[in-house]
């Protein structure tokens, strides 16, 4: 008699609907723009976190706070290049560029700046970075975090660069790499 319950317990899960694939996958993980951004913030530097923190002491002292800063100034001063000239295209370019984001990020510390006034700034930074373009599968930071540039340069990744420097030129003020230029000097003023 078990044998018959199970057996119709089986019977009745084959027979059952199948969900197309997509369906599950929409219903099972909200999109980025359906988290709230305290969320896309833990989720972000958690990624972060895992990939840098086997590096980290357990406290970030001021000499390396100091580094890491010098970093970012080089990381910005490549976005302002970009917001001046179109070098979306230009290998040497996306190699330093890449280059400053791995060096910023082996200073990095969320523990560090979670501490300090100025965590808006970089924070503000970190997600829009993580989040542009809206809506496409791979961000600009998703690109700079594999390395794009250094090991590989895809298409996609020099034509992210080129619409940023395109933006710029059009709406100035009201672009993504004005406001990330903005944001950075902010975070490397403050004290």
């Amino acid at each position: 008699m078990n044998d018959s319950i199970h057996k119709i317990e089986i019977a009745s899960e084959a027979t059952a609907p199948v969900e197309p694939q997509k369906e599950k996958e929409s219903q099972a993980k909200p999109s980025v723009h359906e988290m709230s951004s305290a969320m896309r913030w833990l989720i972000l530097h958690l990624q972060i976190l895992r990939k840098i923190l086997p590096i980290f002491p357990k406290e970030m002292n001021e000499d390396a706070l100091i580094l890491m800063k010098k970093k970012l100034k080089k990381f910005l001063q490549s976005l302002q290049e970009l917001s001046e000239k179109d070098v979306s295209h230009d290998t040497a370019f996306l190699l330093q560029l890449s280059h400053r984001w791995s060096q910023f990020l082996q200073y990095f510390s969320p523990l560090t700046i979670a501490q300090n006034e100025e965590k808006k700034y970089i924070t503000e930074f970190l997600l829009s970075l993580h989040d542009t373009p809206r809506g496409e599968r791979y961000s600009l930071g998703y690109y700079l975090s594999e390395a794009a540039g250094e090991t590989w340069v895809p298409v996609p990744f020099m034509n992210l660069l080129h619409n940023l420097f395109a933006e710029y030129q059009k709406e100035k003020e009201a672009s993504t790499l004005f406001r990330w230029i903005d944001l950075l000097e902010k975070y490397l003023e403050a004290k």
